[in-house]
């Protein structure tokens, strides 16, 4: 018996990180060097978009700390996901990514921010994980501008 395999019709063409900014507190020379990293409450936010022609899109996840927990790290990592739509058959471009695009990049920018801050004084932080329902959006529709779709989700730290 043969079984047909269903091609998504999506490609991913690259996963890459876009950019990372990492510092401790002001105090943070002061603590003691046992101390645990503790940032508290981060931001998640999610970015979809697609090409003028609706081919290709884009996913953009950043996660930053939030100034007011007075974490013992300030950082903002972006992780950014290309994909291209193959063949005619398959998933809606827009709907992949609206649908999809969390579950991608989020253990991208987990590790990204673990491989990070391993190198802070206080050792890495290890993202929990999130109900990427929370960062699903309507699906982005083929502008002449992007207009990104965004969604934020707020996860504790491990």
């Amino acid at each position: 018996m043969s079984q047909e395999s269903a091609d998504s019709g999506v490609r991913i063409a690259q996963i890459y990180l876009d950019s990372a900014e990492f510092s401790h507190r002001a105090d943070s020379a002061s603590l003691p060097a046992a101390t645990r990293a503790e940032v508290g409450d981060v931001t998640v936010q999610l970015e979809v978009g697609l090409t003028r022609d609706g081919k290709g899109g884009r996913a953009r996840i950043t996660v930053s700390t939030k100034p007011e927990n007075n974490p013992h790290y300030q950082f903002q990592v972006v992780m950014v996901a290309l994909v291209t739509k193959v063949g005619a058959g398959g998933l809606e471009l827009g709907a992949y990514l609206s649908n999809s695009a969390a579950v991608l990049l989020y253990p991208f920018v987990r590790e990204a921010l673990a491989n990070l801050t391993q190198r802070g004084r206080f050792g890495p932080i290890w993202l929990s994980p999130i109900l990427t329902a929370t960062l699903q959006s309507a699906p982005p529709k083929p502008a002449k501008r992007a207009r990104p779709n965004r969604k934020a989700a707020t996860p504790g730290k491990k």
